[in-house]
């Protein structure tokens, strides 16, 4: 006689199954895979698509810990119907991650525009401008301390950094790294809401790419394929 009492995974499943589904009951693993979505709560869009994903994850696991324990069916057509349940989760945690990566690349393009308005040349301040790139020309050359200079007066000066920001490391005479690292630091000084910007597109990039494996490791672990498709063979009378 069957146990009536659900496990975890359906009968057949490796062990990694098990520990998969008791993972999405526990909030911190849950957080873990899915990203915390309460920072999230000033964008709707972000917060839905966020609570979506992990609804359907958490509804998708309850409903194979009920399929262990259904009588109704045979170990095939269990694994069928977690099938059609696995099939139904990773719908939703898709749409979820495309609206997350969707949401991710719109940020960046809003911390682009806003870098380059931002550090935008000011026509009456070319003159300005140009006695900076004077100023960096020559520190470059100076061997004592002169990469220090640029990156102080930088950081104390909008029209330096800008200058910094619009012109390749070759013609200023300056290493790359060090020119990505000084204009790193100008936006956290000067613009420090452009730099969260781009944080948060890096943060829901990292989120949208959980979502993948997340759905990967559904397929894995809902349901075992070859034995639903015994199914194929049952012969009605």
């Amino acid at each position: 006689m069957s146990n009536v009492t659900p496990g975890y995974a359906l009968s057949g499943m490796p062990e990694a199954a098990t520990d998969f589904i008791q993972g999405i009951e526990r909030p911190t693993q849950l957080n873990a895979w899915t990203g915390d979505a309460e920072p999230f709560k000033g964008d709707p869009t972000i917060y839905n698509a966020m609570m979506a994903g992990r609804e359907a994850l958490v509804n998708g696991a309850s409903k194979i810990k009920a399929l262990t324990a259904d009588l109704t069916r045979n170990e095939p057509q269990k694994h069928e119907a977690g099938g059609e349940v696995s099939a139904k989760t990773v719908a939703k945690i898709e749409e979820s991650q495309r609206i997350l990566q969707a949401q991710a690349n719109a940020y960046h393009a809003g911390a682009d525009a806003a870098l380059k308005e931002a550090f935008a040349i000011k026509d009456g301040d070319k003159w300005l401008y140009d006695r900076w790139l004077s100023y960096v020309e020559r520190e470059a050359k100076n061997q004592d301390g002169g990469f220090a200079n640029i990156r102080k007066a930088a950081l104390a000066n909008h029209e330096l950094a800008t200058v910094l920001m619009k012109m390749p490391a070759e013609l200023l005479g300056l290493p790359g790294d060090f020119l990505n690292t000084v204009r790193t630091k100008a936006v956290e000084k000067f613009h420090p809401e452009i730099r969260d910007a781009y944080q948060r597109a890096e943060d829901l990039r990292d989120i949208a790419g959980r979502y993948t494996s997340l759905a990967a490791r559904v397929k894995l672990n809902f349901h075992n394929p070859t034995v639903a498709r015994k199914m194929a063979t049952r012969v009605n009378v």
